[in-house]
């Protein structure tokens, strides 16, 4: 009605539906004090001329389509635009020495959701509890970062191993399309350490 108002970003969230369908947001709820005019008995506008108000804004309906089928790949539940490696070390170790396959995904999109890929493992490996982490970046309204996962691993015995090749598939939502990263096989030697001790009991 003619009346010119500022506004100011009180507060943003990063979202990520984790279902398709209609999905609605609830409204932002605020109470805040609107003051109705300068009365003679607060001349400086110090608050005795205010009222308490609550406002919310509208819901927001959302339409969440729901992801194809990634075919022969593994989607690990990134959406965006990522680049994924995996190493292993060491190559030449002792048995009953840790090994590590450390795995990254780089990129922007929804990060903090990435899931750890599954690896098949020789029976002769020992696995252990698998360790993540992650470093987001929330500079300039995107999320972009890392998820490093890091399979742990130990050799009983003697001998040449092989982590089989994979593909791993992650949705690019401006291409409408997912996209297969094949991560070649890992392989290493596991060797007696010519200095261990035998005990025997």
């Amino acid at each position: 009605n003619g009346v010119r108002y500022q506004r100011a970003r009180l507060i943003q969230y990063a979202l990520f539906p984790t279902k398709s369908g209609e999905l609605t947001l609830s409204p932002f709820e605020i109470t805040l004090s609107v003051r109705k005019q300068r009365s003679s008995s607060d001349p400086f506008g110090f608050g005795l001329g205010q009222e308490r108000m609550n406002i919310q804004s509208i819901p927001v309906a959302l339409d969440v389509r729901a992801l194809p089928d990634p075919g022969n790949a593994e989607f690990i539940g990134a959406v965006g635009d990522f680049e994924i490696t995996r190493e292993i070390t060491p190559k030449n170790a002792f048995v009953g020495e840790t090994i590590e396959i450390t795995t990254r995904i780089t990129g922007s999109g929804n990060v903090p959701l990435i899931n750890k890929p599954n690896y098949t493992f020789p029976e002769e490996l020992e696995k252990y509890n698998p360790q993540q982490s992650s470093n987001i970046d929330r500079r300039n309204r995107q999320i972009s970062g890392t998820r490093t996962f890091t399979d742990i691993v130990i050799a009983r015995n003697e001998g040449e191993y092989s982590i089989p090749e994979t593909r791993i598939a992650y949705f690019d939502p401006s291409g409408n399309r997912y996209r297969i990263t094949e991560l070649s096989p890992l392989n290493f030697i596991a060797k007696r350490d010519p200095n261990a001790t035998t005990v025997a009991q």
